[in-house]
């Protein structure tokens, strides 16, 4: 049972600190929550409602990705120490974004 536990477990990268989320996840977390800022932005709400919201979005993908604010501002501190991975995740973002956009472009008639 041992064995099966730490095969579903999310290894961390060598190097990388126990308290600090793994690259993989850092990047489908700020994913997520750049996704639902650009949606309140776009959406033409108020500047200080779309921000109140904001902060009930951002727990909620928080909680569904089983993450506390804590981890979250450690794992932001260590990877704007981090650059180079924390622009690598950006680049892999934003090339994400774009086939998303794409693909809704396709899907309008």
């Amino acid at each position: 049972m041992a064995f099966f536990l730490f095969q579903c477990s999310d290894p961390q990268p060598e190097g990388l600190p126990a308290n600090v989320i793994s690259p993989e996840r850092m990047e489908e977390l700020l994913f997520s929550l750049h996704e639902q800022e650009a949606r309140l932005l776009m959406s033409g709400i108020r500047q200080d409602t779309a921000f109140l919201l904001f902060d009930s979005l951002q727990m909620r993908i928080l909680n569904r990705m089983q993450v506390d604010t804590t981890t979250l501002r450690l794992s932001l501190a260590y990877y704007t120490q981090h650059v180079e991975i924390l622009d690598s995740m950006y680049r892999k973002m934003e090339k994400r974004a774009q086939e998303k956009i794409d693909s809704t472009n396709q899907k309008k008639p």
